[in-house]
């Protein structure tokens, strides 16, 4: 391609976007919302190719029963998951104890891969934007020790909104929990924004980070 001296941004960003893998944002579909909900009520799903960036999402299984980090990156091979049975209180859980541990007690209740998968898909104050889980839909999830999450690979993902926090949308509901950080399409959750003196009405940039490139697109917040 040759030098355009009227349009060297476009130029640079050719470059950029034609080397392999390079992630490139798109476009936010915000849906019925039209704009970035200040009160965080409202999921922002962001379009775009190669979001990942060559990142990888570290993962481990327990009998059938998979478990992956919620973001790609090298950060979530320190999590692991523990099975244990108390033999009293049925099901619970717990990641408060240990922030890089989950311990799934099954106290007593025998309970297969899709009750426990489900418990840590719905298990929003242990479990949000650390582990999700997928069955396979086998029989009782055995006691088991320590076991590392491993295979995360690349700078750890991370999004931001007027510089808040924005973690992925966290699967709830389902024995089977589908990625929200993915090549094309990253769903995310987003916080209420007032607490950092954002307003409907102000335009918020949104920053990704996929596999240490920033990626940013602004929007009207509503």
């Amino acid at each position: 391609m040759p030098f355009d001296p009227t349009n060297p941004s476009g130029r640079s960003f050719g470059q950029l976007e034609a080397r392999a893998g390079f992630p490139r944002l798109d476009y936010l579909d915000l849906g019925a919302a039209g704009g970035i909900t200040a009160d965080g009520s409202v999921n922002i799903v962001c379009k775009g190719a190669n979001l990942l960036n060559g990142t990888t999402f570290a993962q481990a299984t327990i009998g059938t029963l998979d478990f992956d980090a919620v973001v790609p990156g090298e950060g979530a091979n320190e999590y692991s998951v523990q099975v244990v049975d108390t033999g009293v209180g049925g099901l619970t859980l717990d990641m408060t104890t240990d922030p890089n541990k989950l311990v799934i007690d099954q106290g007593g209740s025998a309970s297969d891969e899709d009750t426990v998968a489900t418990a840590i898909n719905n298990a929003l104050a242990d479990s949000f934007g650390k582990i999700r889980a997928n069955s396979a839909g086998g029989g009782a999830v055995p006691v088991t020790a320590a076991t590392q999450l491993a295979g995360g690979s690349g700078v750890d993902f991370s999004a931001s909104i007027v510089g808040i926090a924005c973690p992925p949308d966290h699967p709830v509901g389902a024995a089977v929990a589908a990625a929200s950080v993915a090549n094309d399409e990253i769903t995310l959750n987003p916080p209420s924004l007032t607490t950092g003196g954002a307003a409907a009405g102000d335009v918020g940039v949104l920053r990704v980070l996929c596999g240490g490139v920033m990626e940013q697109i602004s929007s009207v917040l509503v």
